[in-house]
């Protein structure tokens, strides 16, 4: 069966840490929420998930920024299938969307009022290919949480939530995928064999390979998505550990995991609709 990851799970069931690791962790969210309400824009911002996981949902991210890419086009057929749609454009947004350029190398003070302005009135499109550059993201990401927290151990449980709330949107959206995958009477081997059998006829054969391969699309796009923002958080994790080797990362390592378990899940299913291999496997 396609089980889904256990992460989570076992953060809300609890962890064996001590009480002083609790307090901390719940300081870090409050001053997460805090700092979300200085404008509505910056709750667009990489720590805004700290809300969406202490009770926001994961809908919101889906208005975090209009310049995220736009995920294959596959019209709604049930409401599982709006979901299945809905849940891949919240995927595609990253938590770092609506973060502007980086205005410095890393290590000095991050401009915050530069970060409002750009949310406000938006930036030059014609941003350099460095600053684009999974390096350069992951420094503006960090950038933008040190702004934030007095120490690194801080921003380690800020991209922890952060990878926490991606985990929720997977999780949302592979539930629905497996919906749709199950809805669909046939797979791309076994219509394509039906067409060459003539058991059916060419406009049948053209529909349904339409409805499969929209979907499959959509699968894609998600794993293309989880795949660049894993490289992101990654980056962002080498950064953190170069920068200190004691810090206390693994957290931010359970929801990685959890996270490229996602990935494989939406490739199974991506499979069983290609026909390559059997949804309960």
């Amino acid at each position: 069966m396609l089980n889904a990851p256990r992460g989570i799970a076992k953060r809300l069931a609890g962890r064996d840490s001590g009480v002083p690791a609790i307090t901390a962790s719940i300081h870090t969210v409050a001053r997460l929420l805090g700092v979300c309400l200085v404008g509505s824009g910056l709750s667009a911002c990489a720590v805004g998930s700290m809300g969406a996981m202490m009770g926001g949902g994961a809908d919101g991210v889906a208005a975090l920024s209009s310049e995220g890419a736009q995920v294959a086009e596959a019209a709604p057929q049930t409401a599982a299938h709006e979901d299945f749609i809905a849940m891949a454009e919240v995927i595609d947004t990253p938590v770092w969307a609506a973060l502007g350029p980086l205005d410095h190398d890393r290590g000095g003070i991050f401009n915050m009022g530069s970060v409002v302005g750009m949310l406000l009135v938006g930036h030059d499109e014609e941003t350099a290919p460095e600053q684009d550059s999974p390096t350069a993201q992951a420094e503006r990401y960090l950038a933008s949480l040190d702004s934030i927290f007095d120490d690194r151990n801080q921003v380690a449980v800020a991209m922890s939530v952060d990878i926490f709330r991606k985990n929720s949107e997977s999780r949302r959206f592979i539930s629905a995928a497996r919906d749709v995958v199950s809805d669909h009477e046939w797979s791309v081997a076994s219509v394509n064999a039906a067409f060459q059998a003539g058991e059916i006829d060419a406009p049948s054969y053209r529909a349904q390979l339409s409805r499969l391969d929209a979907d499959r699309r959509v699968l894609g796009q998600v794993m293309s998505s989880l795949q660049e923002q894993r490289q992101i958080f990654n980056r962002a994790r080498a950064i953190l550990i170069s920068d200190d080797p004691s810090i206390n990362l693994s957290r931010v390592d359970e929801e990685m995991a959890s996270l490229a378990q996602y990935q494989e899940l939406a490739a199974r299913l991506s499979a069983a609709i290609s026909g390559e291999t059997e949804l309960s496997s």
